[in-house]
């Protein structure tokens, strides 16, 4: 599962899909935080990447006690532990959304 692997030293060079799930259907939980300091993870989204095959489905939630992971997101690639794809848009919070290329 791509979320929950050991982070790499440095952020990926290909941009991994994501899609963003109900309750049920999300293989990982995630809490987005505002500071950089309170976050697991930096990832950094480069954009859509509709029908792209393997997405690891999360599941956003407000509460980082809740989330298997808690994850700022960047704004430079290069900076970040991840670099994601979102495969579905449509479902994507709005913080995720202005964020989208």
């Amino acid at each position: 599962m791509l979320l929950l692997t050991a982070l790499p030293a440095r952020a990926e060079q290909f941009a991994a899909p994501v899609a963003f799930g109900a309750m049920f259907d999300a293989e990982v939980t995630v809490s987005i935080r505002r500071f950089r300091a309170e976050a697991q993870e930096v990832w950094h989204i480069a954009g859509t990447c509709a029908g792209a095959e393997g997405a690891t489905v999360i599941r956003l939630t407000d509460f980082p006690a809740n989330a298997d992971l808690t994850v700022f997101l960047g704004a430079k690639p290069a900076q970040a532990h991840r670099v994601i794809c979102v495969t579905n848009p449509d479902r994507a919070p709005d913080a995720v959304r202005d964020l989208l290329p």
